[in-house]
Order: structure tokens, then sequence, then C-alpha cells
């Protein structure tokens, strides 16, 4: 499949799609999976509102929803706390639209070198036993731990806690966001900011000694691009915390969750909700080359799509998917293609033509270069297994 880059959808969308329309999101966008998607998911297991369902039961929603994913075409992010202490022990990752893998592995090549391997197959048996309504145990368990913990969220305790700390010109989440900085990012004040992430993120302070230890080690580079994460992740928090004070974000606990998928918000080029609170937060969190689609837009999208694929002729569809539907149809006006102009801007120009036929010495040649690497593979597969 082409996916040529990254989304993150939340629950809503996944909820708002039918079968053909998520088959051409997988197609043409690598989807995302941050950890706290599949945690609503598997949540749903123990919901007991029968209005908030879609199928009538919990089991039920669960296994319409896992139907929908492409297990084989997703990446599977590692989970936000785990990089956040990867980060503070010395590990760097990008913050520039890819996935961090929570499944990658290091394989070295027999020739130098090395690789990185996906096992997307331990996904694939968890969504396909999801579909069919096989859940574990452990997965039920954290499915009741889940909608107690979503109970237990009060947000109210936050308001009375701040009145000292409300500004009352404070009204808009780009107001939040600028104290929010003026508060964290002191300009010249390195050291000052590394301390006061940290604290509020609750680093124990032994560690965050060693952190300011390996910091002056370095040379005192810009805190912010020492550890980016934390300082992201610093701001995402404390940015939460004063707009609940102001009454930016309301006290509803499930903005708690909603929160949580802006931890993902660095890994990937496109997010795609149909909750409020994420349209109008997302300007504060995004980077300049990210874009955000609304749930009713990238349905709409999908649905034009699939109908368009659904009206080719079996000649067209002989050719492949690969062919006909390597990109977007150039002749559209929506969401995807609108996103597809921005992040790839000549990405019309020949696309979805038929390609080149295969050199059969070109992939001999190929095959033979990669042969040792797949070898690689198979030695490390067989020893994770014993």
């Amino acid at each position: 499949m082409p996916n040529h880059f990254s989304i993150i959808i939340d629950k809503s969308v996944l909820q708002s799609l039918t079968g053909r329309e998520s088959k051409w999101l997988f197609h043409h966008f690598r989807v995302n999976m941050p950890p706290i998607l599949f945690a609503e998911i598997l949540g749903d297991l123990n919901k007991t509102d029968r209005k908030k369902l879609s199928t009538g039961t919990g089991i039920g929603d669960v296994r319409m929803l896992s139907s929908k994913i492409e297990a084989a075409f997703i990446d599977l992010n590692a989970e936000a706390h785990g990089l956040l202490t990867a980060e503070l022990h010395g590990a760097s990752f990008p913050l520039d639209g890819r996935p961090v893998l929570e499944n990658a592995q290091r394989i070295m090549d027999p020739r130098g070198g090395y690789g990185i391997y996906v096992d997307q197959t331990p996904m694939q048996h968890v969504v396909d036993r999801w579909s069919v309504g096989d859940f574990k145990g452990m997965e039920e368990a954290f499915s009741k731990v889940w909608r107690q913990d979503l109970n237990n969220i009060q947000l109210e305790k936050v308001i009375h806690s701040t009145k000292h700390l409300r500004v009352k010109t404070i009204i808009t989440p780009a107001a939040v966001s600028e104290l929010v900085n003026n508060i964290l990012f002191k300009p010249n004040q390195n050291h000052a900011n590394l301390l006061l992430w940290m604290e509020l993120l609750g680093i124990p302070d032994t560690w965050r000694k060693q952190v300011v230890s390996k910091w002056k080690t370095r040379r005192r580079p810009p805190a912010s691009e020492f550890v980016p994460y934390t300082a992201y992740i610093a701001k995402l928090e404390l940015f939460f915390y004063l707009a609940v004070a102001h009454h930016v974000v309301s006290t509803r606990a499930t903005n708690r969750i909603d929160i949580d998928y802006f931890k993902y918000l660095p890994f990937t080029r496109i997010f795609a909700s149909g909750d409020k609170i994420h349209s109008e937060l997302f300007p504060v969190f995004a980077r300049d080359n990210q874009v955000f689609i609304w749930r009713d837009d990238l349905k709409a999208a999908l649905c034009q799509m699939a109908d368009h694929y659904d009206g080719l002729s079996e000649k067209e569809r002989s050719q492949g998917s690969m062919t006909y539907a390597d990109y977007p149809p150039v002749h559209m006006d929506n969401a995807i293609t609108k996103a597809y102009d921005q992040i790839i801007p000549r990405w019309r120009e020949g696309a979805n033509q038929p390609k080149a036929p295969r050199d059969p010495l070109r992939d001999k040649q190929i095959m033979e270069r990669l042969k040792p690497m797949l070898d690689a593979i198979k030695a490390h597969e067989r020893k994770s297994a014993r």
C-alpha cells in the first residue's frame, strides 16, 4: 500500500467510518495508532450506557471498531511516558511527524551496519481476536479499571484549588498558551527551565540531578533541544491545568482523555478528530507543517473516493490499487487531497499512472542485497521464540 505519510485518528473517526471508507483510509495513510486510542476502544467493553453504544453492547462495539482496523498497515506508537523516560535517560527520537514504533527492533546486518525490523504479527493477532469478540481476561480487567478511572476524574477540584491563579484576561487557548510559555520557557534560563519541567512532571530528585549532570556534560545546549519531548509534555500538562482553571477547557472528565492524544501529535503529519476540544487546541500544539482534518470532512472525502474506486472499470481495477490508487484521485478537491497538497505540493504530477515494467534482473539484484538482512531477521525471530 502507498501509505505516503502518517495520520492519527481518534475513536470518533473510527466510529464514523464504514468498512469501505476505512479501507481507503488505511490505503492512503500510514495510520499511527497511539496507545490512548487502543485504550479508548478497549474501554468500551465495560460501557453500560446503551445510548452511547452503537451496537447495543460493549463487546459488539469493540468488535465493530476492531473490524475496521487494517492491522498490517498501522504503526503502534510507543507510549508517551516511556518516551519521556527514555529521553531523560539519553535517548533521542525525531518530533517531525514520524511515529516512534513500540515494536521496532534493531537488527545487525552481517555485512556491517544495521536495519530496523518491525514485527506487526502480535498486533495483527490482537486486532483479529478483538474483531471476533475474543477478549482475554487481562483486557477485560483493563477495560473495567479504565472505566473506573474515567469516572474518578474530578476536574472540578482544579477549579476550586486554583482561584488565586486566575487572570481575568485569559479566555482563549492562545492566551493560556502564552501564559504557559512565559512560565516554562524563560529566555536565557535553560537550567531553571529544565528543572521546572522535571518538577512539573514529577521526576524524582535523584533522577533530575543525573539529567542536569548530563546536560552540563554536553556543554549546556538549549534545554528545548536537549530534551525536546520533555519540554513539549511539560507544556501540554501545564496548559491543561491552567486551561481548566481559566474555564477555557471544561471540567468534563473525558477532556483529560482527549488531551492525551496530543502527547502523540509530534509523531504524525495529520490529526483527524470529531472532538471540539481537539479542533480548538490543535493550533496551540501543532507544527506549521501539520494538518487537522475534522471527522465529518474526512469521512466525506473517503466516501467520495470509495464511490470513485467502486465506479472504475474492470480493466482499470485490473492494474492494481498500487497504480490506480497510488495517490488520491487527482481530480478531487476534498479534505484528503487538500492535505496532500499541503504536505506533498506536487503529488498530482504523474499520480496514478501505469508504472514501467519491472526489470527481473534488477529485482534479482535487490533480493541478493536484501538476503543477508532477511536471514538476520529470521535468525532473530528464532532466537526470540526460544
